[in-house]
């Protein structure tokens, strides 16, 4: 966001070579979209999918090009037996459909990973429900891993061996 904006700006400032925007949200857009105003002109980029939301006629240079993605297709190695999608797979198979609980990108100050984990596995045991918890950038299903592996996790807490029994299940 604003971070990145302004360490850009500096870049551009020290270097002379003009920064191209890339805005991923309309908030975005709408909070700093004055800044694609600047001179020299340059083009800017509104990296959200036209089902979202249209970009409308705001400038010849800020150009709507839809949502960024890099897609993943798992090859048939994944699926074999020590693999994690054969895992996900077999577990997938075994019940109903499971909750799936992620936070994404978000790293949130204060709480971290292994806390993230445990509130997680703990709603999912309170509410009776199977789940898959996503690693996302806390990389949660590295915890995960561990937790399975060794029956603990520091800093998961008392109810640590509760909580690996309860996600082996």
């Amino acid at each position: 966001g604003s971070q990145a904006t302004g360490l850009a700006m500096r870049y551009e400032a020290a270097t002379g070579v003009p920064v191209v925007y890339t805005f991923f949200s309309r908030m975005s857009l709408d909070f700093a979209g004055g800044i694609t105003e600047l001179c020299p002109e340059r083009p800017s980029l509104f990296a959200v999918s036209p089902v979202l939301g249209d970009l409308g006629k705001r400038s010849d240079l800020l150009l709507q090009t839809g949502d960024w993605s890099l897609p993943e297709f798992p090859k048939e190695g994944d699926f074999a037996g020590s693999a994690e999608l054969f895992a996900l797979r077999n577990f997938l198979a075994r019940g109903p459909a499971p909750v799936v609980i992620g936070w994404g990108s978000m790293i949130a100050e204060g709480f971290p990973p292994v806390q993230k984990l445990g509130l997680a596995l703990r709603a999912l045991r309170a509410s009776g429900l199977r789940g898959v918890v996503v690693g996302g950038w806390s990389r949660l299903h590295h915890l995960g891993n561990e937790l399975l592996g060794k029956g603990k996790l520091l800093g998961l807490g008392p109810d640590a061996a509760e909580l690996a029994a309860f996600a082996a299940e």
